[in-house]
């Protein structure tokens, strides 16, 4: 589980301002972390009464923001953002060599990429709201439920992708942006697909509404 955490933060150490031994220490106590909280449900529950576990992780965490110290804003910031940067790197190794973005050219796209995500309207939470009123089998209301989640966040993630196409378009060169639209288009098209299937298993016309 560390070695798999530490392949999902890139670049952890030089974007928060750790050394690499204070880097290692966090990761380790994410992975601690992350094994605590797998374990809900399958632990005695003796055990989850007790307030065990939840000791365990309060432990952790507070090791984890003693290590962090003064630079837990700069720890938010990198998280907030690796989404963009996963896959501003994954771009990046897409391209020929001599193409290839420099640290900086990186930096400035996932910086470009993520202020456009910031400024969208976040996912939504309230579902139930989208549910119809009238009474339903519960097993078609829970699939109408999951159909109307995924729909909203594929149309907001439809949205986002147009406003980052034009943004990136102005950062890249000619073939960089190419390989860029390439994926991101592809980004979308396999979501379009799975909500388009999941409309079609609920029962509705499997093309999405505007």
């Amino acid at each position: 589980m560390k070695d798999r955490l530490a392949r999902e933060l890139p670049d952890f150490a030089g974007r928060v301002g750790l050394t690499a031994a204070e880097a290692e220490q966090l990761i380790e106590l994410f992975a601690e972390r992350r094994f605590i909280e797998s374990v809900d449900g399958i632990w005695p529950r003796s055990y989850l009464i007790g307030g065990a576990l939840a000791e365990d992780l309060g432990r952790r965490q507070a090791r984890i923001e003693v290590l962090l110290g003064e630079r837990a804003t700069a720890y938010r910031e990198y998280i907030e953002s690796l989404p963009v940067r996963r896959r501003v790197l994954d771009f990046n190794s897409e391209l020929a060599p001599e193409d290839r973005l420099s640290g900086s050219e990186q930096e400035q796209l996932i910086a470009a990429l993520h202020q456009i995500e910031r400024w969208q309207t976040p996912r939504r939470t309230d579902w139930f709201a989208l549910l119809p009123i009238e009474a339903e089998p519960a097993e078609q209301a829970a699939k109408r439920f999951d159909v109307e989640r995924e729909q909203y966040d594929f149309l907001r993630l439809r949205n986002l992708t147009r406003l980052q196409l034009q943004r990136a378009e102005g950062l890249l060169a000619p073939r960089q942006f190419d390989v860029f639209f390439h994926i991101e288009s592809e980004r979308l098209r396999l979501e379009q697909t799975h909500v388009e299937g999941m409309r079609a298993d609920a029962g509705l016309d499997a093309k999405i509404p505007e």
